[in-house]
């Protein structure tokens, strides 16, 4: 159909546009999808299950005036699936409760020490307090626990009384899919649970969020290159990329997953001739978490 003019001369005859298009406008891209960590308390009561399986490989070899002296290897792995019942809190955190290892393994072969391969965990159900910041330890009938199984203790449960690490860097803002964060030493370190050595580079970004269990939830992606030293010289180049699934309400870490390769460097001195350092190695983690309130 013809459009009539508004601009007509006086007393002349209307002007006539041609019928405008049926091809509709383009729509506007839709809106990317935005999450805000919603941080609530513990419930006590709830049963939090993790299991995690970690490994890392090393071989470095020696060098003097082209000639290989020797290889060193090392290893360490550590596996377990248990189920921490939470009996208290501080602010939102648990920090009192009871933790039954339902299997245990920590394997560690390294130069210089007694090969270490155990299972003290496993089967066994310990108290734990950490209300007063310094955590407590006993078992579930409430006898002091043995020295080697307390030392484990401790490594492994260093976040109870504290905030998830990884919602407590990233914070409250809102976060959009695609958007990349500041990747920073003290984020690596709490998507690794662990130290990092030196930051050279690092990218995170969020990559999509989905559904897990019935929720949403927030997938991030990440690179990170570091650099730490070892002994007697030994530098390792750690080159690494990884998964971490965060629940976006209540806020807190149900998966990481990371796998990396290793590359070795340095000089050393032996009866005081200098010795290269050279070899390569590989690491892998994987651990998840399942919550059940009481």
């Amino acid at each position: 159909m013809a459009v009539t003019s508004a601009a007509a001369c006086k007393g002349g005859r209307e002007q006539e546009k041609p019928a405008a298009s049926a091809v509709p406008a383009p729509s506007a891209a839709p809106a990317a999808k935005t999450v805000r960590f919603v941080r609530e308390p513990a419930t006590v009561g709830e049963k939090r299950h993790a299991t995690r399986a970690s490994t890392l490989k090393l071989s470095v070899e020696f060098w003097q005036e082209g000639e290989k002296l020797g290889t060193s290897d090392s290893l360490r792995k550590e596996s377990f699936d248990r189920t921490l019942t939470v009996l208290g809190l501080v602010g939102d955190a648990p920090a009192k409760a009871s933790v039954h290892y339902d299997r245990y393994h920590w394997e560690e072969n390294v130069p210089g020490k007694p090969a270490n391969e155990n299972s003290l965990l496993e089967g066994k159900t310990y108290s734990l307090d950490a209300t007063d910041g310094a955590l407590q330890l006993s078992t579930a009938g409430g006898k002091p626990v043995a020295p080697e199984e307390a030392d484990q203790l401790r490594k492994l449960h260093t976040g109870l009384g504290k905030d998830d690490p990884v919602v407590a860097v990233i914070g409250d803002t809102s976060l959009s899919v695609g958007q990349p964060l500041t990747m920073g030493r003290e984020l690596l370190r709490a998507l690794l649970n662990s130290e990092t050595g030196k930051l050279n580079s690092g990218r995170i970004w969020l990559e999509e969020v989905r559904s897990v269990d019935g929720r949403d939830a927030a997938v991030f992606k990440w690179t990170a290159d570091t650099q730490s030293e070892g002994e007697n010289g030994l530098q390792i180049g750690w080159h690494m990329s990884g998964t971490t699934i965060v629940a976006v309400a209540p806020a807190m870490t149900l998966s990481t997953s990371m796998k990396g390769s290793l590359d070795v460097s340095g000089e050393t001195h032996q009866r005081g001739a200098r010795v290269t350092l050279a070899g390569a190695g590989a690491v892998e983690d994987e651990s998840a978490l399942t919550v059940t309130a009481p």
